[in-house]
């Protein structure tokens, strides 16, 4: 509301500069000052320039901008230029914009345009809960080429109040696009509220043109025009209502997470990074909230799961949390008691079933899971599920073609989640390193028996030596085998990783 009071106050004040028979300097003095506190509002206020310009263009008779114009507006591109510098280093943009070059534009223009912005109007103007997320692609794109054409013919038969609408709604609409070619999972339906301002101005020209136009019962349609206006405002207001318990819930959550962080780390690092793996609509900006609690800048990579992920590599100072069941805890403790660590499933990775006979074939879907939030309540890890194939099927194996640091050692957890039944046998845990010449060399071998005890099943962590390894790339799979049945053979690896330490070594029992 902020952001769209300023723009309009800019709207009005350089119309009102530009139009006036005299000129008054003052106007220019408030374009300045809305435009910055539109700016200080809402990042998408980044296009006022564009609409000031368009304001001038849009002129019966254009002038020369006189010495105070031009003041006023190299005062808006001042603004204008920090805003954009102090952006693009907020951590949680660091790799959003490392992401963003001209071929995602253009690859994700035909894309944006005709289905997601024509999906997300659909969907703000309903309940979310009873509007498919999964609406036909070929209605969407359907809907979207009407939009585009009503546009057009809109954009050609307007006046000038229409047209400074239409490039005002489809400027605001050129961030969010920017924001999705860049990470779709940033694309928020709050990105599509100052669009609307735009369209509404365009559409209240049209209206008002289209009653000038009628000579009978003018005052009636502008009267019943006006119901409906109503009537959506407040059918909109129901549903605002209706959004804002879901995020009143969501603030309440975040107030939790962040007295249970602080607890918990008191005085963190200020080279530390804070990854966090599920926790409603933060995800992305968990870098930078952490940074507003402990009011110090975090440096970046931070934020969701899938930066960690794509970064492949952490030290002590990276973090990996979760929150469930009103507990908020750590999904990685084990980067805080080693040093450099690349993770294994940032590698290739392929699921397949090994038989008796050497021959495979894919493993079934069901059969195994990657980054999972597994363990027992007290040793919560980010980790596989894998589930063997019957008896006389064979193993059931994660490949990853992965290449070895040097002065490395392969370590992860193994844990069977026994199920508490008698007729439960265990199961057998394997790590075997294939080389591109076909040498195959079983690494690791374990079996694990079912726990009969009514404590819960613990992790078992191992670490292998890989130094004849070292520079190479082979193929790494992790195996589980099922005992004479498959009884809850429920088989977990937890954080399958390379570190650099020479003095992780394993002896088996």
């Amino acid at each position: 509301v902020t952001a769209a009071f300023f723009v309009l106050l800019a709207v009005f004040s350089y119309s009102r500069y530009l139009f006036h028979h005299k000129r008054n300097q003052w106007w220019l003095v408030v374009i300045v000052m809305a435009s910055v506190l539109s700016l200080l509002s809402r990042e998408e206020s980044l296009v006022i320039p564009f609409i000031l310009v368009t304001i001038w263009a849009l002129q019966p008779k254009r002038q020369r901008p006189g010495l105070s114009e031009i003041v006023a507006l190299g005062a808006i591109a001042v603004g204008w230029f920090t805003y954009i510098y102090f952006q693009t280093v907020r951590p949680a943009w660091g790799d959003t914009l490392e992401n963003l070059n001209a071929n995602n534009l253009i690859n994700d223009l035909g894309q944006f345009l005709p289905l997601s912005f024509t999906l997300r109007a659909i969907q703000s103007l309903f309940p979310q809960d009873r509007v498919p997320w999964d609406i036909d692609r070929s209605v969407t794109f359907v809907l979207g080429l009407l939009i585009l054409g009503l546009l057009a013919i809109w954009f050609l038969k307007g006046d000038r109040a229409t047209l400074l609408g239409l490039i005002g709604g489809i400027a605001y609409l050129s961030v969010p696009y920017i924001i999705f070619a860049s990470n779709d999972q940033l694309l928020a339906p709050r990105y599509m509220y100052l669009p609307w301002i735009g369209f509404s101005f365009a559409l209240g020209a049209s209206f008002d043109l289209m009653t000038h136009s009628i000579r009978r019962n003018r005052q009636v349609i502008r009267f019943g025009i006006s119901l409906l206006l109503v009537a959506f405002v407040t059918y909109q207001s129901v549903q605002i209502r209706h959004v804002y318990r879901k995020i009143h819930n969501q603030i309440e959550v975040m107030g939790s997470v962040r007295q249970q962080l602080m607890d918990s780390m008191p005085t963190p690092a200020n080279d530390t990074h804070f990854f966090v793996y599920d926790l409603p609509s933060t995800n992305d900006f968990f870098q930078s909230m952490a940074s507003v609690w402990y009011d110090r800048s975090f440096p970046a990579p931070g934020g969701s799961f899938e930066r960690l992920k794509s970064k492949g590599n952490a030290d002590s100072n990276y973090y990996l949390f979760n929150f469930q069941d009103g507990v908020f805890y750590n999904l990685m403790p084990e980067l805080q008691e080693e040093g450099e660590t690349t993770f294994l499933w940032a590698s290739p990775m392929a699921a397949q079933i090994l038989h008796p006979d050497g021959s495979m074939n894919q493993l079934d879907s069901d059969s195994y899971k990657v980054n999972l939030d597994v363990g027992p309540p007290d040793a919560r890890r980010l980790g596989i599920f894998l589930h063997p194939p019957a008896p006389n099927e064979g193993w059931s194996s994660i490949k990853f073609q992965a290449t070895i640091p040097e002065l490395s050692s392969l370590r992860f957890g193994i844990l069977r989640e026994s199920g508490g039944l008698p007729e439960e046998d265990g199961m057998t845990f394997r790590v075997r390193a294939i080389r591109p010449s076909g040498e195959s060399t079983v690494l690791f071998i374990a079996f694990l028996e079912p726990d009969q005890t009514e404590t819960k099943s613990q992790w078992t962590d191992v670490s292998l030596p890989m130094a004849d390894y070292w520079g190479e790339t082979i193929d790494l799979h992790l195996e589980v085998f099922a005992g004479n049945n498959l009884l809850h053979d429920h088989g977990f690896w937890a954080n399958p990783r390379f570190v650099v330490d020479n003095s992780a070594q394993y002896s088996p029992d």
